[in-house]
């Protein structure tokens, strides 16, 4: 039996780390995995940043998530 494993893709980009959840929208993480209790401004004005970015560019700041197969 084949199972996977899926997280939402992770990024690194204008200083902060933060995942990308297709259905919830950017969160903020601290380096250990654990989301920021609050996002704020600073954060939101980086996001407006990487959504103007390519699909290449952001493939290039992707750190981490994606499927793992088991």
């Amino acid at each position: 039996m084949t199972g996977y494993m899926c997280s939402s893709p992770q990024y690194e980009f204008g200083g902060m780390y933060f995942e990308y959840h297709s259905h919830l929208g950017p969160v903020r993480l601290k380096k250990d995995g654990d989301p920021y209790a609050v996002q704020g401004r600073t954060f939101y004005a980086v996001i407006d940043r990487f959504n103007k970015l390519t699909k290449d560019q952001k493939r290039k700041c992707r750190v981490g998530g994606g499927c793992i197969k088991f």
